[in-house]
C-alpha cells in the first residue's frame, strides 16, 4: 500500500466513530483492533466498505513484511 493510498485510509477513518489512538494505523495491533471493531459504531456511514477493503490490504502488507523480518 502506497503512502498516498495510507493517507487517504486514515483520512477515511477520520471520519468514522474511532478512538484517536486506533488512527495509528502504523501498527499492526491497530488494524486488526479497526478491522474487529469499526463496524461497531460505524456500520451505517459512508465508505465503511471501501476502509475495511483498505485495512484488509495493509493488514496483509503489514504480515508479509513481518514475516521477512523474521
Amino acid at each position: 500500500m502506497t503512502t498516498e493510498e495510507q493517507r487517504a485510509l486514515i483520512t477515511l477513518l477520520e471520519s468514522f466513530d474511532v478512538p484517536e489512538l486506533r488512527l495509528d494505523i502504523s501498527k499492526h495491533s491497530n488494524v486488526r483492533w479497526l478491522l474487529r471493531n469499526l463496524c461497531t459504531n460505524n456500520k451505517e456511514k459512508r465508505g465503511i466498505t471501501e476502509a475495511l477493503e483498505g485495512l484488509k490490504t495493509l493488514a496483509r502488507a503489514q504480515n508479509t513484511t513481518s514475516r521477512a523480518s523474521n
